[in-house]
């Protein structure tokens, strides 16, 4: 029989399409207030929001990004990933057609910090899902696959919302749009999407036995909250994931929020173009993380350490490249500096809260490890994205930015390599055991 008319193939690629979708559906919820920032009706002087009270939105967003990541992760392990998603996107898209009708510095923070927190939900829900249709040994392509999702969603966001800026429409319709948007995306998952290949009577593949649980990792919930946490905490591999998720989100999170302001004060240009030329980030990561997800499984056979530490030195020498071009005003330079960072940076990046997060959770604890290492990412490091960020830029230009993002890469390389040693010691373990 066909691949194709296989019916367990046939349900593995449709949830594969539908997580993709509706993870992707997220940004368009997420990152409107990064185009809207383009626009001067909305930010700057005669703006909205003040390029401060800009930065606070971003800050709190990501603040209760990262809360929720921790608290969302842990429940989606019991709730489920299906669940978990739907309760997020539904919330997301009433909270953005709020937005859309304010103009009130505090309204808007506290409609951030919700949408923002159940967002957070969304991808330790597809975490959770995942653990169940595929198999361990695939987790690197698998994830890179999915993690297209947040690549593509950005690059959606910004074009699809982008033309509209272009042809004038307020920053208010932009929002709705974005919500009107996520809401046809939503409708689609909830009538697709299934929690696990058992809803159709079909088998469902074994986790990664080196996961923290052991044999219980195979299981679906839980005993408690102490059997789910205890093991990673006790890890050191899990605290140098955590050190470079907090380095590397904060770096992400960065060129997510500034990227389009970033490139329209350096080269001079208009706010569509600017949105557009941002594109380049997402485009740069969307090959990274495609080509070390498939390097991570085939070349270095599941041992994501030989990926990581190389990528994150050459992410280093890329924003070096930033720094040395950054004054010329050339938008095409500046365009591909960024580009070069998301494709060294991006996909180390992306192993962190997916494919790492499952071999150490297995389907029992996948949604909290994810959970776990993104809410360091976001909270510790992501928060800084923001108000930090603007800070920065206030007292030291752009130059003392792209100083402190060099410095936090410097950082996850140290705790990547440190990684690499005890993945290298373990498996050592492992042979001498097996002879």
């Amino acid at each position: 029989m066909s691949l194709f008319t296989n019916r367990e193939f046939r349900w593995r690629l449709i949830t594969a399409s539908i997580l993709t979708i509706g993870y992707a559906g997220f940004y368009l919820c997420r990152y409107n207030l990064s185009v809207v920032a383009t626009m001067d009706s909305f930010y700057g002087e005669n703006g909205v929001v003040s390029e401060t009270e800009y930065g606070w939105l971003v800050t709190i967003g990501i603040a209760f990004y990262g809360l929720g990541k921790f608290s969302n992760g842990i429940l989606t392990d019991y709730l489920g990933g299906k669940r978990m998603l739907l309760i997020g996107m539904f919330i997301s898209v009433l909270v953005n057609f709020l937005l859309g009708f304010t103009t009130a510095i505090i309204s808007m923070i506290l409609i951030v910090a919700v949408n923002r927190f159940v967002q957070s939900g969304g991808w330790a829900g597809l975490v959770k899902v995942t653990s169940h249709w595929y198999s361990w040994r695939w987790y690197g392509s698998v994830m890179a696959v999915l993690s297209i999702s947040y690549l593509v969603g950005d690059v959606i966001t910004r074009v699809y919302l982008g033309i509209f800026v272009e042809r004038g429409y307020s920053w208010s319709a932009i929002i709705f749009i974005s919500a009107a948007t996520f809401l046809a995306i939503t409708l689609l998952l909830m009538w697709l999407l299934r929690e696990k290949p058992g809803d159709l009577g079909l088998p469902e593949p074994e986790t990664n036995p080196e996961n923290v649980y052991g044999e219980k990792g195979n299981e679906d919930h839980p005993d408690s909250i102490k059997d789910l946490i205890l093991p990673f905490l006790t890890s050191v591999s899990f605290w140098m994931v955590l050190i470079m998720s907090f380095g590397l989100t904060m770096i992400r999170e960065v060129f997510n929020s500034w990227s389009g302001p970033l490139i329209k004060e350096l080269s001079d240009v208009s706010a569509g173009v600017a949105v557009f030329g941002s594109i380049a980030f997402p485009l740069g990561g969307l090959v990274s993380v495609l080509l070390c997800g498939f390097l991570s499984d085939r070349l270095a056979k599941g041992n994501r350490a030989k990926i990581i530490v190389p990528g994150l030195v050459l992410a280093c020498g890329a924003i070096l490249f930033f720094d040395a071009i950054k004054d010329e005003g050339n938008y095409y330079l500046i365009v591909l500096a960024l580009g070069l960072v998301a494709l060294f940076l991006i996909g180390p990046y992306s192993f962190l809260g997916a494919a790492i997060a499952l071999d150490l959770g297995g389907k029992r604890g996948s949604a909290s490890a994810s959970g776990i290492i993104d809410g360091v990412g976001y909270f510790v490091g992501g928060t800084f994205a923001g108000g930090g960020i603007s800070w920065v830029r206030a007292e030291y230009d752009w130059a003392g930015v792209i100083i402190l993002l060099l410095f936090m890469t410097i950082l996850s390389t140290a705790a990547a390599i440190i990684y690499w040693w005890r993945v290298h010691l373990k498996e050592k373990r492992l042979h001498l055991n097996e002879a």
